[in-house]
């Protein structure tokens, strides 16, 4: 009678943490989606989101790894199988109004409104409402903005202008008169009106005033788990009251270009 083959014996694996604790997490994340995710030239996983979670994850003392999975089905998981392929996702993850069933959001880490930028002596524009239907109005093409200035503004199509690849290129259509108007991301705006004051200004207000609109982006938790979600809340706030948040968003999300300021 042969003899069974005796079983390889399988070293016990040492359990570093305490599920109780959870000091590792494992996010789920989607890329590359520049500049929010992408790849560098050794393969490895960078961009603004990355960035944000190495300083997220020192100030709730976490060590973490990145799971590259497409975002479909990715919330469902979570909400399913709470802890089981990863415990958060993070990517372009907008805030919505009623999160999904067994989802629940941090706080957001980033929140962009749309607004609209004209010439800097432009006077007869005080708000989006005084566009005139013969304004040519630019926008970044299949952006935000490009939604907001057809569907809440109501630029007319023969009036919008939807050829830039990015907000500098619209921008600089502006200085050079070939446009009345451009909508784009708060944080390009506020940017760009500073360093280039004597050129271009924001209207409709200041700070959140001149918001058209608004998305807030946040990190996806299980709703179950809620001691990981208010750790994450605490460092959120953290690393934004150290000016974290604003100093990634200016490297990682604002165009490189500069504006040729011109006369």
């Amino acid at each position: 009678t042969p003899v069974p083959p005796t079983p390889t014996a399988v070293p016990t694996q040492e359990v570093l943490f305490p599920p109780s604790q959870q000091d590792f997490i494992v996010i789920a994340t989607d890329a590359p989606l520049p500049p929010f995710t992408e790849f560098d030239k050794f393969g490895d996983l960078d961009g603004f989101v990355s960035r944000l979670m190495e300083n997220i994850a020192v100030a709730a003392d976490l060590d973490y790894e990145f799971v590259v999975t497409p975002t479909e089905g990715v919330l469902e998981n979570l909400a399913a199988n709470p802890g089981r392929d990863f415990d958060v996702a993070i990517s372009r993850l907008v805030i919505p109004e009623e999160a999904p069933a067994g989802i629940a959001y941090t706080q957001p880490y980033l929140e962009v409104g749309q607004v609209l930028v004209v010439l800097a002596d432009e006077d007869r524009i005080n708000s989006y409402q005084d566009l005139q239907p013969d304004m040519a109005v630019g926008v970044v093409q299949n952006s935000e903005a490009e939604q907001v200035a057809r569907t809440v503004v109501g630029v007319n199509e023969a009036n919008l202008r939807n050829g830039y690849s990015n907000s500098v290129e619209a921008l600089q259509a502006l200085i050079d008169e070939s446009l009345t108007a451009v909508i784009t991301d708060s944080y390009v705006a506020n940017y760009f009106s500073q360093t280039y004051s004597d050129q271009v200004k924001i209207v409709g207000g200041n700070g959140r005033e001149a918001w058209i609109s608004q998305k807030a982006y946040g990190i996806a938790v299980s709703s179950a788990n809620t001691e990981l979600l208010e750790r994450l809340n605490v460092a959120i706030t953290a690393v934004q009251n150290a000016g974290d948040i604003d100093r990634l968003t200016v490297a990682w999300l604002l165009p490189s270009d500069t504006l040729t300021p011109g006369e």
